[in-house]
């Protein structure tokens, strides 16, 4: 497996993509592990693929994390996920939560 993202945030915000190498045509595994969280506000986390590492698709959207609650979730998807993957967190609060998500191939 690879982390995808492991990172502190204060707003909403995209990482860097991850290069599999090949797509996953299994599928694959993801886990959203949220440590710590003042944010006060839900914050939606995703996970995008691309064939190109140009133009980005949602592959999951992780349950909605709620005020300042830590959590983790974990998703299978059994359908091809393409090779280059990224993740997105999308959040109105502008105060501090910590976060990993990781995937594997299936």
């Amino acid at each position: 497996g690879f982390n995808l993202d492991l990172t502190t945030r204060t707003a909403s915000g995209t990482a860097s993509s991850v290069d599999f190498a090949s797509t996953m045509s299994n599928g694959a595994i993801f886990h959203l592990h949220v440590t710590s969280n003042t944010n006060g506000s839900a914050t939606t986390f995703k996970v995008q693929d691309s064939s190109n590492n140009s133009s980005f698709s949602d592959v999951t959207t992780f349950t909605s994390v709620n005020g300042s609650a830590t959590t983790s979730e974990r998703v299978v998807v059994t359908t091809s996920v393409n090779r280059y993957l990224r993740t997105v967190a999308t959040t109105a609060g502008t105060a501090a939560y910590s976060y990993n998500i990781s995937a594997a191939r299936r």
